[in-house]
């Protein structure tokens, strides 16, 4: 879209831009962010990916949080894909293994982290769990090591995408 086609005054909120004589008098909508631009963290404990979001609050990006696999699933299938998902391993419904195979099939070059308060024992224990996720880490997380986690992600998508235009 031509840049000059967005309104440029301060935004009222998070999802609208304020109108002028120009637009006719109609609420123009943010741009959506690139993939590059966004994460997704999938858990079904409420605290969790607030000390997340916390740990991310001065990085670049827009960080979206969901409640399940499924809610995760209905997000990227409606605003498409995005450069890093952090997962829980165990939720009702769909777990991380399963969610993170999806996200494999449906947006390859999407960045996949699967965190647990008992990754150990999974790790051990499961050969899927391997192929699923690019990295993995107990929860809690050091701050650092989850702020490197996505980096290293962002990076790994930026390179994948790049490879695939690259293609013929």
């Amino acid at each position: 879209m031509n840049p000059e086609a967005w309104i440029t005054e301060k935004p009222t909120d998070r999802t609208e831009f304020p109108t002028n004589a120009l637009s006719g008098g109609a609420m123009l909508s943010k741009p959506k962010p690139s993939a590059l631009d966004r994460i997704l963290i999938v858990d079904d404990s409420e605290l969790f990916p607030v000390i997340i979001k916390g740990f991310l609050r001065d990085e670049e990006f827009e960080v979206i949080v969901r409640e399940s696999a499924e809610d995760g699933i209905v997000y990227l299938k409606n605003e498409g894909p995005i450069s890093v998902v952090i997962s829980d391993f165990e939720m009702p419904g769909m777990n991380g293994i399963e969610f993170l195979n999806w996200i494999k099939t449906h947006s390859p070059h999407t960045f996949r982290i699967l965190f647990s308060s008992h990754i150990e024992n999974h790790i051990n224990k499961t050969a899927p769990l391997q192929k699923s996720a690019h990295s993995f880490f107990s929860k809690p997380g050091k701050c650092q090591d989850v702020r490197d986690l996505v980096q290293l992600g962002r990076e790994h998508y930026k390179y994948q995408s790049s490879q695939n235009e690259a293609l013929p």
